[in-house]
């Protein structure tokens, strides 16, 4: 009877960079996006692994009008959020990853992109090595930094209670809550992709998420409570 009342009660909260109105949640990291200016007529498409980047490039395209033409160019994503932010903006999505890490990204890519000149939009510091593995496959890719993050100190208050689901959204989310909280070893961690899956700790209770889309992702969350 515990053991059961201790699996209803678990809360599944998303750990990551903003909060969100249908599930609890933490916000561990704030985005600072870089000023950069960029000729997209020298690229034939795009490269995109997280929604920030497309957030970052839509602010420095009001900033430089001239920048406006990326819309034009096809857009290669990995994840669902990643592709509503690029549709959003008006932006064309060619492709979107059948797998979310980095060096199968590559893989589903190098065919596609041969011949092409790339430009990738991604965060100053990435777990992927995705740029790395187009280059050994002799893909012309340009990289820009268009964001990077930082974390956000946190009150030890709001430390989940114990027997909480995590599901956290990108390496780095992982990195500023155990920045901020020691590890409760009943949580559940769950990742929102392979790269971040990567990024736990060995020690930890740990599932990687088959949804790249979150609500998905919440869905299967919820099936690790019974």
């Amino acid at each position: 009877m515990l053991f059961e009342k201790i699996l209803m009660s678990r809360e599944v909260i998303i750990v990551g960079y903003q909060a969100y109105d249908f599930a609890p949640s933490l916000v561990v990291g704030q985005i600072r996006i870089y000023d950069f200016c960029l000729d997209f007529s020298r690229f034939d498409s795009l490269i995109f692994t997280s929604k920030n980047a497309v957030l970052a490039l839509e602010k420095n395209a009001k900033k430089y009008p001239q920048m406006d033409v990326w819309r034009q160019l096809p857009s290669y994503v990995i994840g669902r959020g990643t592709q509503k932010e690029v549709l959003a903006c008006g932006g064309r999505v060619e492709y979107i990853a059948q797998n979310a890490h980095g060096a199968e990204f590559a893989q589903e890519l190098c065919k596609i992109l041969e011949g092409q000149r790339v430009c990738y939009l991604r965060a100053k510091i990435t777990h992927s090595k995705l740029e790395e593995y187009l280059w050994q496959s002799r893909i012309d890719v340009s990289v820009q930094n268009a964001y990077e993050s930082h974390p956000i100190a946190l009150s030890q208050t709001q430390a989940p209670k114990e027997h909480s689901i995590l599901l956290f959204t990108a390496p780095s989310a992982y990195k500023y809550f155990s920045q901020n909280f020691a590890w409760n070893t009943n949580y559940i961690a769950v990742a929102l992709g392979q790269t971040t899956y990567q990024s736990f700790d060995s020690n930890i209770k740990a599932f990687c998420s088959p949804y790249q889309d979150i609500k998905k992702a919440l869905g299967f969350c919820q099936t690790l409570r019974i």
